[in-house]
């Protein structure tokens, strides 16, 4: 029993390790939700520019309320979607919707303020 418990930490620490060498640029998780921050890079971005003031969509830029895109993506999706541009089905943002090349901290906090609007 304490073997098996032994090789399933070492197992899992190893495939942590594998995996943080290989995403550097992106959180594996919020590290706490700061939604502020992410109201603030909202505004930044001008993201209502493209998904409407209430961020529900506009035209063919999808909401980026839970109910719209924000919600096919984990934390780790979002990170790369707003960092490289790619997609979750690995594709690539098409224009207008700009590549930020956003460190993970900033694209957690956008995805935490996100999270908190309404459905």
């Amino acid at each position: 029993m304490r073997i098996n418990s032994i090789l399933a930490c070492s197992t899992t620490l190893a495939l942590s390790l594998v995996f943080a060498s290989t995403t550097s640029k992106v959180l594996p998780y919020p590290p706490k939700p700061n939604f502020e921050a992410g109201k603030h890079l909202v505004a930044k971005y001008h993201c209502n520019g493209c998904h409407g003031a209430d961020l529900k969509g506009k035209g063919a830029a999808p909401s980026l309320h839970v109910s719209g895109i924000t919600g096919h993506y984990n934390i780790i999706g979002w990170q790369n979607l707003l960092n490289s541009g790619s997609t979750r089905r690995d594709g690539h943002v098409t224009p207008p919707m700009p590549v930020f090349h956003m460190n993970g901290k900033d694209a957690a906090a956008i995805y935490s303020y996100l999270y908190s609007l309404p459905k």
